[in-house]
């Protein structure tokens, strides 16, 4: 029996979806910013390649400065490549923002990268029920791993350490546009994806976003 092949296919509007995941891809050259941010991440957690997903995104993306959406299956790297253009943005001199649905992801974030991003000289801060920075800690992290529900609070009480934003990584979203025109905190309610539509509506003004979705689409039929 023949397998089928592996295909990829970036669109146009900057979704990444990968059909089938395979083995590793090969090792990644070191020719652009993307590269050699990756680099240095694969080097931190002592991989010598790139699952096929990143190596396309590797390869097809030579500078990140739009708003993005990563629609990626479970397992095939969505957060690694969220922590290159999280890496890029921190070398650019810009803030940037983790924000994330579970407590146990924030803790993955900060465990797996916290100490690599220290290395090269970044402040990191997590802020949940179970790990609570400052404000003046918060104001002054380079990266913040921070839950919806805790982001979303500091925007309507317009916390200083929520202003200045370069890069706003959303984990678990599809959709970057909200339809509502603006957002009043009295209709917020407890609904998460309410709460998701009102912090990118604030954002998409004056951070860049990236949002990842482990939801898959038959893209190829």
């Amino acid at each position: 029996m023949i397998s089928s092949p592996r295909r990829f296919m970036i669109t146009h509007d900057g979704r990444l979806a990968l059909a089938s995941v395979g083995q590793l891809g090969g090792p990644v050259g070191a020719g652009t910013e993307v590269q050699r941010a990756a680099k240095t991440l694969l080097k931190h957690k002592n991989f010598i390649s790139l699952l096929p997903a990143q190596k396309k995104f590797v390869r097809e993306f030579g500078d990140i400065d739009g708003n993005l959406v990563i629609q990626m299956p479970p397992g095939s790297g969505k957060t690694f490549l969220a922590m290159i253009v999280i890496l890029l943005k921190l070398q650019e001199g810009k803030r940037c923002f983790y924000l994330s649905p579970y407590t146990s992801l924030s803790r993955q974030i900060v465990d797996e990268y916290g100490t690599l991003l220290n290395d090269l000289g970044y402040s990191v801060v997590r802020h949940d029920g179970i790990s609570q920075a400052t404000d003046t800690e918060l104001e002054n992290a380079d990266l913040a791993v921070v839950m919806y529900e805790t982001f979303a609070a500091a925007l309507l009480q317009k916390k200083k350490w929520t202003n200045t934003i370069g890069l706003s990584v959303i984990d678990e979203l599809t959709e970057l546009d909200s339809t509502q025109p603006s957002v009043q905190p009295e209709f917020i309610g407890s609904d998460r994806s309410v709460k998701l539509d009102f912090i990118i509506s604030l954002l998409k003004e004056s951070s860049q976003i990236l949002t990842l979705s482990s939801i898959f689409e038959e893209l190829f039929s």
